[in-house]
């Protein structure tokens, strides 16, 4: 993937996060049910489980159908965006749109606390077509000190990137991040009101942003980024 432009890149992550808001809310918030229109807590642990294993075998684009209404759902689904965020971008070749998506959902999956997602996105901000050394920074240093990384399942960075990032980092960039995360806190995506996943294939997407000015894909090819009514997760 050739690099971004700084300025398109600021523009076109301006034009996802409008489209799909972000606000700090109490982890209490969980998932929807099918009370109010979103699928159940059984379908999206299931769409889950599924999804992250299709990324695991490498198939990202049936990956992403199953984990989009999942990652959705905000609270609880930490891993299902950190996911959906390295598929976005792992897949996007030179589409800039589908790029800057995966690295929202990589961030929100991030700024909630996950330490996979943190790691990811320093190796973003240094060998991503979006370089930014001190925003690298900032998440290897959260990610160094994230208390979840004891927990069991947790899936560390390998040795040999870690080597990389600490060599492209310079030291008083390292130093600067530890300060900023000095003051990181936690917050949690929420789905904007009204927006549940079994609403989010109905929304507008950005202009210019994924599947704009495309034929159909192939029936049940996902078209990267493109939204996903609920009952994908089926």
């Amino acid at each position: 993937m050739t690099p971004f432009k700084p300025a398109v890149a600021i523009l076109l992550i301006a034009g996802l996060v409008t489209a799909c808001s972000s606000s700090p809310g109490p982890r209490a918030g969980g998932p929807p049910s099918r009370g109010n229109g979103g699928p159940g807590i059984d379908q999206l642990n299931q769409a889950y489980l599924k999804g992250v294993d299709l990324h695991r075998s490498g198939n990202c684009s049936a990956a992403i159908r199953r984990l989009y209404p999942v990652a959705m759902a905000g609270a609880g689904f930490e891993d299902a965006q950190r996911h959906l965020g390295e598929c976005l971008t792992s897949t996007a070749a030179d589409n800039q749109t589908q790029y800057l998506e995966g690295l929202l959902w990589l961030r929100r999956s991030a700024e909630a606390g996950w330490p996979e997602a943190q790691g990811a996105l320093a190796v973003e901000y240094v060998e991503g077509p979006v370089p930014d050394l001190r925003e690298a920074a900032l998440w290897l240093a959260l990610y160094n000190r994230n208390p979840r990384r004891s927990r069991p399942a947790f899936t560390p960075l390998p040795t040999e990137v870690l080597a990389r990032l600490d060599a492209a980092i310079a030291e008083d960039l390292i130093q600067a991040g530890q300060k900023a995360a000095d003051g990181f806190k936690i917050v949690v995506w929420k789905a904007p009101k009204g927006l549940s996943p079994s609403r989010a294939s109905n929304s507008r997407r950005p202009e210019g942003g994924p599947g704009q000015g495309r034929g159909p894909g192939r029936k049940g090819e996902h078209r990267a980024g493109e939204p996903y009514d609920a009952a994908s997760i089926d």
